[in-house]
């Protein structure tokens, strides 16, 4: 071959090596660019998962926020606007049913006598006085008299200590042989027991103050280092119980005796089920009672029929249902409703009702005075009645402005009743925050082991309920009525 041949031959041997090499280089990269692809796909697939859950959270959130922007939107029953607790508004705010008034929003009336004043007779006196005259350094003797040019009093609490009395049974013999011996009193009756005082401070920790009987057992432990037992207590809570029975069944009759009387109920638990508490009182006398019923029948069997004064309450239909002489609707409850319809539904008709009842409260205060002409008194009232009347004669068309509607109508002889009598309240308060001790009792708790307990716990409430709003002291009442020397001040 010639010598031009070769040389073209082996450039084409040397191109061929070289485009081989290349290949394999290509073939090495697109190797790892393979798995570089798998990499990041494994990555992007792993972000996909990631984002994918973030938008389906996001997107429960928007699902969440609309909900709650439809009920706000809607104007939902709350605590202002009806009588559901607070705890369930969605949107916490305060918001109150009063109108704003003149009074000093610091120091009112009863400032001065509420607050603590000071003694006549201190039990210690220190006296704060110079020992040498600030100008020349002169020393006061003895002699020197000073004057009193102002005082303070510093109050404070002893120590409080356990007293232990121990009673001695003693005989003896007479010289003509007989061995006479005594008798323990007949309040004592075992080796080691409790007295009064113990027992009316451990009834009034646990009812008035709700207080679960282990705590009451380190409260004894740390302060007068007395070891209670929990069993201890139940049997002195069980003593008080039946030894002031008597006067919560007399608190009961006083009640019914008295022309105007509060009522209400509300729910509490007893071995895991719902029971109703009820309650009867005024202004100086309460009476409890619990009963797994909210029916009429728990009215008939504690309050009768033969009541002929005033029942003020809510709208409930057992209570409506109660035999009397008149009923009065509390208004704060009517109220609620109304400013639910209003703020709902902008109903003119509830705005003039609103308008109507607050006015109502502020002229059954005017008509009752001293300097007021009893001739006019009765054209007022006639006219609240009148007007609510022709209020009733126009239907509103909303549907829960009708709904209220149709009971302002069915009870319309319930609402302005307070205006014939000079102290019959407008509203029930008072057994809104009566029944409020057993809510607590509830929450501290949880529930009442037994149907003995609530019984228990009613019966002793009624009494100290009735002490605090004669403004009498409860432990010496209770111990009192413990020692059956306890009476009730009818005044």
């Amino acid at each position: 071959m010639k010598k031009k041949d070769m040389s073209e031959i082996n450039q084409l041997k040397i191109d061929l090596r070289n485009k081989t090499s290349m290949y394999e280089n290509q073939k090495k990269l697109n190797i790892e660019l393979k798995d570089e692809i798998k990499e990041l796909k494994k990555e992007s697939l792993e972000k996909d998962k990631i984002i994918l859950n973030l938008t389906q959270k996001v997107s429960q959130l928007e699902w969440l926020v609309a909900q709650l922007i439809s009920k706000i939107d809607k104007l939902e029953k709350n605590s202002s606007n009806s009588s559901k607790a607070p705890s369930t508004d969605i949107v916490k705010k305060n918001k109150s049913l009063r109108w704003e008034s003149n009074n000093k929003t610091w120091w009112q009336k009863w400032h001065d006598w509420c607050c603590e004043k000071q003694s006549d007779n201190p039990d210690k006196i220190i006296e704060c006085k110079p020992e040498k005259c600030f100008k020349c350094g002169k020393k006061f003797d003895s002699n020197t008299k000073f004057i009193i040019l102002w005082k303070k009093q510093e109050i404070d609490i002893s120590k409080t200590e356990k007293q232990t009395i121990e009673y001695r049974l003693m005989w003896t013999k007479c010289s003509c042989g007989y061995k006479g011996k005594w008798k323990y009193p007949n309040n004592i009756k075992a080796p080691v027991q409790y007295w009064t005082n113990l027992q009316s401070f451990v009834g009034y920790l646990s009812v008035s103050h709700s207080i679960p009987q282990k705590r009451i057992t380190n409260i004894f432990k740390d302060m007068l280092d007395i070891k209670l037992s929990t069993w201890t207590i139940d049997n002195i809570l069980s003593k008080i119980k039946d030894n002031i029975s008597n006067y919560t069944n007399e608190i009961m009759k006083i009640i019914k005796t008295k022309h105007w009387v509060w009522s209400d109920e509300t729910w509490t638990r007893v071995q895991k089920e719902n029971w109703y508490c009820w309650t009867w009182q005024n202004d100086l006398w309460s009476y409890y009672f619990s009963k797994k019923s909210r029916a009429y029948q728990v009215i008939y069997d504690i309050f009768w029929e033969d009541y002929n004064w005033t029942m003020l309450h809510d709208c409930f239909a057992a209570q409506n249902n109660t035999v009397s002489k008149d009923h009065q609707l509390c208004h704060p409850h009517l109220l609620r409703d109304l400013i639910f319809c209003l703020e709902l539904e902008k109903s003119s008709w509830a705005f003039d009702m609103i308008h109507l009842l607050l006015k109502s409260e502020k002229a059954r205060n005017i008509i009752w005075e001293k300097w007021f002409d009893e001739s006019k008194r009765e054209s007022i009232q006639k006219y609240y009645i009148d007007r609510l009347d022709s209020m009733l004669e126009n239907i509103p068309k909303t549907k829960e402005t009708l709904r209220l509607y149709k009971r302002f109508k069915k009870h319309k002889m319930m609402i302005f009743t307070f205006m014939k009598y000079k102290d019959v309240p407008h509203h029930n308060n008072s057994s809104e925050q009566a029944i409020r001790s057993h809510k607590i009792k509830k929450k501290v708790s949880g529930c009442f082991r037994s149907e003995e307990w609530i019984s228990r716990h009613d019966t002793i409430l009624s009494f100290i309920e009735t002490m605090k709003k004669q403004n009498r002291n409860i432990l010496l009442s209770l111990k009192q009525a413990i020692k059956w020397k306890f009476f009730f001040c009818l005044n």
